[in-house]
């Protein structure tokens, strides 16, 4: 059996899609499973590292409103619908599963042009441009979050929650906290702007470190590539004087840095807040402000569910991010009762599900 996952783009469009495709693996060892994503080097990285067969398509995401951007993409669009068909002619998978964004429109179309059986997973609580779009062809569709229901036919539609890869899962706090030597009695705070980093939540942090340094905790930086060295001189004069700062540039595998971590201050997409979630992890979420407020609502269903507190991007200040990491680390009742919640919320099984169902589709 041959399958094709398209998606890709951003760690948060890899990182389902690799963990179904381990779950394919376990459940079907015969599988041939091939990846469609973007020319990002992002994309070759990851899957490469994850050991799968993906092929590459020229395309770019579409911008919001009319403008010549809008009109160079559309002409790429075009170019990458030409070559999906091409893969999938050349492939023949029994099904194709998208996992939203730019890349996994025009494989969607040319599945549905060939006669290939599709099923979508929709990653957002407030689904995007692509898939609204595509989903009028899609023969199963999947939802990270139950909020995005209404938007799809209910006779197609299942809440899965969004897929989070073993390495997530099994990863133990002790090796977490033994691999950056971290203080098994501080309270462990896990900062992260995404793989590209945040530069507001970066300076913000910065600002908050003279007296956050003063608490029983320790930070973990994840700063972004781009950011690291600006922010790691920024940082330096209190962060050498009083110690428990950690800054990393990027890592690989996010298992032990969020398996050693009790709260979690970062963006809101979907796969951070379902890795995060379902390693326990209290949060404090500064949902990025573009690409049509999508985070913003997958924040506000975690805050629902009691598992975080949003500080929107544009009030995150020192004084505010401070006074909420302070008081999470002063009050551990209510930062301990955001991590049940946001672990009663996760869906540890979402990859199994959505492997279960599509080799299930794909036999059909």
């Amino acid at each position: 059996m041959r399958l094709v996952l398209a998606g890709g783009g951003t760690a948060g469009h890899l990182s389902p899609g690799i963990a179904v495709a381990e779950r394919l693996v376990q459940q079907d060892p015969a599988a041939e499973l091939h990846f469609i994503c973007s020319t990002r080097e992002l994309d070759a990285h990851m899957l490469g590292e994850a050991g799968l067969t993906f092929h590459r398509l020229p395309t770019v995401p579409f911008p919001y409103g009319l403008s010549p951007q809008a009109l160079v993409a559309a002409v790429r669009l075009s170019g990458a619908f030409v070559r999906a068909c091409g893969l999938l002619r050349r492939l023949r998978p029994e099904a194709v599963l998208g996992i939203g964004g730019f890349v996994s429109v025009p494989v969607v179309v040319a599945a549905r042009l060939l006669r290939i059986p599709v099923a979508l997973h929709v990653l957002d609580a407030q689904p995007d441009r692509a898939n609204l779009f595509v989903s009028r062809w899609a023969r199963w569709i999947t939802l990270a979050f139950r909020e995005a229901a209404d938007r799809f036919p209910s006779a197609l539609t299942e809440v899965t929650g969004c897929p989070v890869r073993g390495a997530i899962m099994e990863a133990s706090r002790q090796q977490g906290r033994q691999r950056l030597g971290l203080d098994p009695q501080r309270l462990t705070v896990l900062v992260m702007g995404g793989s590209q980093g945040a530069r507001t939540i970066n300076q913000a942090l910065v600002g908050a470190l003279p007296e956050l340094l003063r608490l029983p905790l320790q930070i973990v930086h994840l700063t972004g590539s781009r950011e690291y060295e600006a922010t790691v001189a920024q940082a330096a004069p209190v962060a050498e004087l009083t110690g428990h700062y950690y800054p990393l540039a990027f890592v690989d595998e996010m298992g032990p840095l969020l398996a050693a971590a009790d709260l979690v201050v970062g963006r809101a997409g979907s796969s951070s807040l379902a890795e995060a979630s379902v390693r326990g992890c209290a949060q404090i979420l500064i949902p990025y402000p573009g690409a049509g407020g999508h985070q913003m609502s997958n924040a506000h269903a975690l805050e629902a569910a009691g598992g975080a507190i949003v500080l929107p991007n544009d009030e995150c200040t020192p004084q505010a991010l401070g006074a909420l990491i302070g008081g999470c680390v002063q009050n551990t009742t209510h930062c301990d009762e955001m991590s049940r919640l946001a672990r009663r919320w996760s869906f540890p099984h979402a990859a199994e599900r959505i492997a279960e169902g599509l080799l299930s589709m794909a036999r059909k």
